[in-house]
């Protein structure tokens, strides 16, 4: 049996074809996978395109919106639809709308375009754009897609950089300094206003120099030093040297430099230079001045010191002279002229102290001793001394001791009982009738320490007001004339108030009027105050076991050689006179020369030693003295007191230093020196 054929129809796997051969099946497949990819790539790009951090716009041939994205609504504030009736043009503000039109044409032939311009919100806000333009195609048509990016903060940065630059420049311009610029070759690179100001060079000069064409030899080396270690340390201040001008001055100049990096690298410096001449110049005229005065003070306290020795020397003799001869027969007229001479001798003696003390604590020489003395006992003696001149005046001296007054008290009682004297003897001076009444009260303690409050009352002429702001300075008197009845230097007070000072306290002034307190007013009364402050010792009781004022220690003679080394005659005679009466041998020398010969060839318990003396002084005898005892083994120390009428601190130092034991300044009273020589004979120095 055989098959039959029809035309056009045919089977293939039991399955029809196309005309074009294709299964129909798999077109209508790839099709639709065609679709899916289509849809699958739009909705990308709506995503993309809504996504967009910049505004995005697509603009079509004929100048319109035809799609924006979503950051463009939230920036610009219109809807999608309000857009969409809108032209580019819009958007922009008057300045750049003109030229929308002809950039778009321009990208439709160029394909891309950058530029800016500035976007008008809807609410007014102006907003800087940068726009990325590109040509697209968009719906089966030509189109621009246009991607704005929002430059407002750049524009301000950029703003803000070029405030800071002018900012920079004014300074730069405007300072008072001289700024340079300078590369790491140390060429200059940019100066300002001031320094073609200060130096003279032009701009233009100064770009074809270096540093080095404008400072000296010798300071070549320092300043590449301190350019060297820029780098490291970033900055150098006060570097101080000098810098020629254009007419060739050689000005002082201080640098401050900071270290310039570009990119991490060191590229130069930023020197600031100032100059200082006139301030080099005036601390110059200041230190020769300074320098000058602190001769002329040297100068003053040699001076001082010099016409103390001078006037203490012959003071002390006549003293002395005048102290032994009180212990000779004399007639009633002849004890009268001798009290005077001793009056006057000590009066002088008391000049020549106040001026010492003046110069001292003028210039803040002055020493405070530190020991532990009776209280009572030391106002008591210094009152003592002044009850025949009250008596002779018929004036009443009292002294009021307040209850609680410690019996012992550390501290100096020599200044403690000089100021006392001072105002004692300022209340007997100024009053011709009435009292003097001295009173002493407890002040505040603690920590270890007692403040003492004294007070000096008289019915004296008191100080009138307009005297009373200067009492207490130097050289002041209440009266001033030639013609004046009461005499002194003018220091008593002034010394006294520093004194207290220097014990720390205060001394001040009441004296009230007679009448009103007014200038015309004669003052009547006077009080002065003062307080010290000293360490506490023991307990009020303790001055139960003092000797009585009136009681004296019998004195036991002395035994021992002495080497008295002195070159005035009469004081040399007075001393020997002095230790011969102690029961002690004496032996004179006449300058340092005749004292090291005999001392070399004799054996003495102590020397006397004056520091002034011609050919050979004390300091170097008893270096000398040193040198022999030195080179001989088994020699005890001799025991060496120098004898001074130089007063100013230092001198003990300088007689220590030398090699001498102690120190006794002159006049020297009886009790001081046979204390000491007491002391060193008798081993309790």
């Amino acid at each position: 049996m055989t098959g039959e054929c029809r035309p056009g129809v045919g089977k293939v796997g039991g399955a029809a074809r196309t005309s074009e051969g294709e299964h129909p099946e798999v077109e209508i497949s790839r099709l639709r996978r065609a679709v899916a990819d289509l849809e699958e790539k739009a909705s990308l790009y709506s995503y993309l395109f809504d996504n967009l951090n910049d505004a995005a716009f697509i603009i079509g041939r004929e100048g319109d919106f035809l799609d924006v994205n979503q950051a463009a609504v939230d920036r610009l504030g219109y809807s999608r639809q309000e857009f969409l009736a809108m032209r580019p043009q819009a958007i922009n503000d008057g300045e750049h709308a003109a030229g929308v039109a002809g950039r778009m044409g321009e990208v439709f032939l160029q394909g891309s375009m950058f530029f800016e311009t500035v976007h008008v919100a809807r609410d007014g806000r102006r907003i800087p754009a940068e726009i990325s333009a590109r040509r697209i195609r968009f719906k089966d048509t030509d189109a621009i897609l246009a991607l704005a990016r929002d430059i407002s903060d750049r524009r301000k940065a950029e703003e803000s950089l070029r405030e800071s630059e002018r900012r920079y420049r004014d300074l730069f311009e405007n300072a008072s300094d001289a700024i340079f610029i300078l590369d790491k070759f140390c060429r200059y690179r940019e100066v300002n206003r001031k320094a073609v100001e200060i130096f003279g060079f032009s701009r233009e000069e100064f770009l074809g120099m270096t540093v080095y064409d404008v400072i000296p030899p010798q300071q070549v080396a320092r300043s590449g030093e301190e350019f060297r270690k820029l780098p490291e340390q970033g900055e150098y201040d006060h570097f101080v040297g000098k810098m020629r001008t254009k007419d060739d001055r050689w000005l002082d100049i201080e640098v401050s430099s900071t270290a310039i990096f570009e990119n991490g690298i060191w590229a130069g410096s930023r020197d600031i230079v100032r100059d200082i001449t006139d301030r080099t110049r005036v601390e110059e005229e200041l230190r020769a001045a300074k320098e000058a005065a602190e001769t002329a003070n040297v100068a003053k306290s040699q001076f001082v010191a010099n016409m103390s020795h001078e006037i203490r020397t012959p003071l002390g003799g006549l003293l002395g002279l005048l102290a032994m001869l009180e212990h000779g027969p004399l007639d009633t007229e002849r004890k009268r002229y001798l009290d005077l001479a001793k009056v006057s001798g000590e009066r002088l003696l008391q000049v020549i102290n106040d001026v010492l003390d003046f110069a001292k604590i003028e210039a803040k020489k002055l020493d405070m001793e530190e020991r532990c003395f009776p209280l009572r006992r030391t106002v008591e003696e210094t009152v003592a001394i002044f009850l025949p001149r009250a008596e002779t005046k018929g004036l009443l001296l009292r002294c009021n001791l307040g209850e609680g007054l410690p019996g012992i008290v550390c501290g100096d009682p020599g200044r403690l009982s000089q100021i006392l004297l001072n105002l004692l003897d300022n209340a007997i001076k100024f009053t011709e009738q009435g009292e003097i009444r001295l009173s002493i009260d407890l002040g505040k303690t603690g920590d270890g320490e007692v403040e003492l409050l004294f007070c000096v009352r008289d019915t004296g002429i008191g100080v009138p007001p307009a005297n009373q702001a200067d009492i207490f300075s130097a050289f002041t008197q209440v009266d001033g004339s030639h013609s004046r009845r009461h005499g002194g230097t003018g220091l008593g007070l002034a010394i006294s108030s520093q004194l207290a000072a220097m014990m720390g306290g205060s001394m001040w002034l009441q004296s009230p009027p007679a009448d009103e307190a007014t200038e015309q007013s004669t003052a009547r009364g006077s009080a002065f105050f003062f307080t010290v402050r000293l360490r506490l010792q023991g307990a009020a009781g303790e001055e139960s076991a003092m000797l009585p004022l009136s009681e004296e220690v019998a004195e036991e003679p002395l035994h021992g050689r002495v080497l008295l080394a002195e070159d005035d005659f009469v004081n040399r005679m007075l001393a020997t006179a002095l230790l011969e009466k102690l029961g002690l041998e004496v032996v004179q020398a006449v300058n340092g020369h005749d004292a090291l010969e005999k001392i070399a060839g004799d054996r003495f318990d102590l020397v006397l030693m004056d520091v002034q003396m011609p050919e050979m002084d004390g300091f170097e005898a008893t270096r000398a003295i040193r040198g022999l005892e030195a080179g001989r083994e088994g020699r005890n120390r001799l025991p060496i007191i120098a004898l001074t009428a130089h007063a100013m601190q230092g001198d003990r130092e300088r007689c220590l230093a030398s090699g001498m034991d102690d120190y006794l300044a002159k006049p020297i009273a009886t009790a001081e020196i046979r204390r000491m020589v007491r002391n060193y004979l008798q081993g309790e120095k």
